[in-house]
């Protein structure tokens, strides 16, 4: 897929300000799936990532910021604010929400859908997702949402959704891959083979499971700088 459109300085500066986050660089390439829509890629310090995996929101933010770049001089943009999410996911943490996506993406057929018209929302420990089904469950909220726990917390919420398996998101991700050997990683991330499983056999050591994927990245970023990939 070649590039097409790449956000010049400002306003990769203005899209982090708004967004609340340190992006790099953000560029467009052309879909092999649907050549009328561009997909958007941001850097961050860890890598480049897809503006799939984006709530609707910052999605159509990034977007709004290309057509902000290419049209011309004096033009009059005139903005619809019409809310476009049909329906809000409240989850627990980041990592929670990166699984519900990931979950998503096995629907080729749809997924592109999905990012289209589901917003997704850390929102904090499984207590507060627990409260935000309830008010889901009697029509107290104003919009329509899914409130999902961990997969090891659902013997404490029976009525709620979960992700799959019984653990944490880091601890079923991690321990499954484990158990397949990893399943090729290291084709993925570029390093060797060796290298990436000790990174990913001492992560599994760390008392705070919530520290796993950040061990990981940290390292594999270094790595992949060592060896002149960055």
């Amino acid at each position: 897929m070649a590039d097409k459109i790449e956000l010049n300085d400002e306003s990769i500066q203005n899209l982090s300000y708004v967004l609340g986050q340190n992006y790099q660089r953000a560029r467009f390439v052309g879909n092999e799936t649907n050549s009328s829509r561009e997909i958007g890629l941001l850097t961050k310090e860890y890598g480049e990532i897809s503006q799939f995996h984006q709530g609707a929101g910052e999605d159509t933010i990034l977007d709004m910021f290309k057509l902000l770049q290419t049209i011309p001089q004096q033009s009059l943009l005139v903005i619809d604010d019409e809310l476009l999410t049909e329906l809000f996911a409240f989850l627990e943490d980041t990592e929670a929400v990166s699984l519900f996506w990931e979950i998503l993406k096995s629907d080729t057929e749809h997924y592109e859908e999905f990012c289209k018209k589901i917003s997704c929302r850390a929102v904090g420990s499984c207590s507060v997702v627990g409260t935000l089904f309830d008010l889901a469950k009697s029509n107290k909220l104003p919009y329509s949402s899914l409130a999902i726990i961990d997969g090891d917390k659902k013997s404490e919420y029976p009525d709620c959704l979960s992700l799959p398996g019984d653990l944490a998101p880091e601890k079923q991700v991690l321990t499954d891959l484990k158990s397949i050997n990893w399943n090729n990683l290291d084709e993925r991330f570029g390093i060797g083979v060796g290298t990436l499983f000790k990174y990913l056999d001492d992560a599994l050591l760390l008392p705070d499971h919530h520290k796993w994927t950040e061990y990981i990245g940290d390292n594999v970023k270094k790595a992949r700088m060592l060896f002149g990939q960055y």
